[in-house]
């Protein structure tokens, strides 16, 4: 008899897995067998504690966050919806749930990074805007210095080494605010924020944009190489590369939008005072005089 009770025990123990998966929501099976990266939750971790400091605090972003979220696992069941009775781990070896998944966690971690990268436009100067001395004094550098690289409205500089090395400095004073290398970057300029807040790496192909102050990567992209012109008084920064057209990152909105208009690859841009965010922009044989400006809807017309 003791026998025969194991027997069927053994027996039911595998059904009462499938009964319990068979009470299982799709949504649910899918959140427990995909639990959120690691990347993304240290994105998310980084974008609420840049938050605490304003006033309305992280509840909104917090808010589009679960949403967001419960989206990933929402959609992912309706394009490969696991079975009634698929165990947690029969849908972790789903390959289309899988494929699905890594999808949108990659989009819900360019939107982090997106959503980062906004924040610390909008912020203050790292060090004020005030008038410079006749001579400032920098400190000796590791390596040759190949360019500097002035903030339009912040008191930082960014130093670029022949062989990748980045350093920002306050200025007058010189002080190191961060150091770092970046690989293969000597052979393109890098761009800093007009808050001296924000550097723009090359990063292989495409580009990285990390905190001035930290070293901390906010967003990056291997699809557009520079900046050809940041816009801060419409929310938004003009990327370019060598092969395609510039395209307006938005701030506002966290995404990446066609520009107004058909210009062909650019390589530099003046920014003229007059609040009107118009950029003298071009390249080796063409110059470029535009305006851009915030429409009622939110809009970018150039």
């Amino acid at each position: 008899m003791r026998h025969l009770s194991l027997i069927v025990l053994a027996l039911a123990l595998p059904g009462c897995d499938l009964v319990g998966a068979g009470f299982m929501e799709p949504v649910d099976k899918i959140k427990a067998a995909f639990p959120v990266p690691q990347d993304v939750q240290d994105a998310q971790l980084k974008l609420f504690a840049q938050l605490e400091q304003e006033p309305a605090g992280p509840a909104a972003l917090r808010l589009d966050y679960e949403q967001r979220l419960r989206a990933r696992a929402l959609s992912c069941s309706s394009v490969a919806p696991p079975h009634r009775f698929d165990s947690v781990a029969d849908v972790r070896g789903n390959a289309g749930v899988a494929s699905c998944v890594a999808a949108q966690d990659a989009a819900l971690h360019e939107w982090l990074g997106l959503q980062r990268l906004r924040v610390t436009m909008e912020q203050v100067a790292l060090v004020p805007l005030a008038p410079l001395p006749g001579q400032v004094s920098i400190a000796p550098q590791p390596e040759p210095i190949a360019q500097v690289i002035a903030a339009r409205s912040a008191n930082v500089a960014a130093l670029q080494g022949t062989q990748g090395r980045f350093t920002t400095i306050a200025l007058p004073s010189g002080k190191t605010l961060h150091s770092g290398v970046a690989p293969g970057a000597q052979q393109r300029r890098a761009s800093l924020s007009p808050n001296g807040r924000v550097l723009a790496l090359p990063d292989g192909a495409g580009l990285r944009m990390v905190d001035a102050a930290s070293g901390d990567t906010l967003w990056s992209t291997p699809r557009y190489g520079a900046v050809a012109a940041w816009l801060p008084e419409i929310e938004a920064t003009l990327l370019s590369d060598e092969a395609s057209g510039p395209v307006l990152l938005d701030h506002r909105g966290g995404a990446l939008l066609p520009y107004p208009l058909q210009l062909p690859p650019l390589s530099w841009s003046i920014a003229v005072p007059g609040g009107k965010a118009r950029q003298v922009m071009g390249n080796g044989t063409q110059v470029f005089v535009v305006d851009h400006a915030r429409k009622a809807d939110g809009g970018i017309v150039a």
